[in-house]
């Protein structure tokens, strides 16, 4: 199953990113190795991999509290 990106998206990943702010110093989120358009999709939203397993990616973001 390939799931298409649209702008709303990233749109969406910034509301949740900034609720976050509020009382959240990193967020972390997984995904498959092999889904390279959610790969790409997190990494251009700031996300860093902080580790990896034999089949997932876990991303990891900073939030800077305001």
């Amino acid at each position: 199953m390939v799931i298409e990106l649209k702008p709303v998206d990233s749109c969406l990943m910034d509301d949740v990113f900034n609720v976050m702010k509020t009382g959240l110093y990193n967020v972390t989120l997984s995904c498959f190795k092999s889904n390279t358009q959610a790969v790409s999709f997190y990494q251009s939203l700031g996300y860093l991999v902080a580790s990896e397993e034999a089949h997932f990616f876990n991303f990891q973001r900073s939030v800077q509290s305001q």
